[in-house]
């Protein structure tokens, strides 16, 4: 189910635009499907983009792993292993702060295809932590494709 509907009950979900747009890389925004048309709006509401949905090929959400390292805190661990066993415990929780971790997260990212008014094809990408965020303006926008558009001859 998407995230929410707005007063006039069209589907809506917030996601964080990674490429295709003129924006910049991490800008929050509202997808939203209203009547026969994708509206890409920014948080802020100072830029919005219109997209129709004849002009769209395919629209799909693919899962991905995202590792991050992040470092160790050398003064939290020495702080925690003083209170538990005092300053031969800060020396021993200081040194297991030494160094990084991974964090392994899952993103997943709505990847929209679609033709330019010059029959040029382009592609958005968007991100979320959610894989249910946008499941109903997937599936109201695949009904819609036409089946010759979502079998490509390569």
């Amino acid at each position: 189910m998407g995230l929410f509907k707005n007063k006039n009950n069209n589907l809506s979900c917030p996601l964080i635009h990674l490429e295709g747009l003129p924006l910049a890389a991490q800008t929050s925004c509202i997808i939203s499907l209203i009547n026969d048309a994708l509206i890409i709006e920014t948080m802020n509401s100072k830029q919005r983009f219109e997209l129709n949905i004849s002009q769209v090929i395919t629209i799909q959400q693919n899962a991905n792993r995202q590792v991050t390292e992040k470092k160790k805190s050398v003064v939290k661990r020495g702080i925690a292993g003083n209170m538990l066993f005092g300053s031969t415990g800060a020396v021993v929780g200081g040194l297991s702060g030494l160094g990084t971790k991974e964090i392994s997260q899952l993103v997943y990212d709505l990847t929209i295809v679609y033709t330019t008014n010059t029959n040029e094809t382009n592609t958005l990408i968007f991100r979320s932590l959610n894989h249910n965020v946008c499941n109903n303006i997937i599936e109201s926008v695949n009904c819609k494709i036409p089946e010759e558009k979502r079998n490509i001859k390569l």
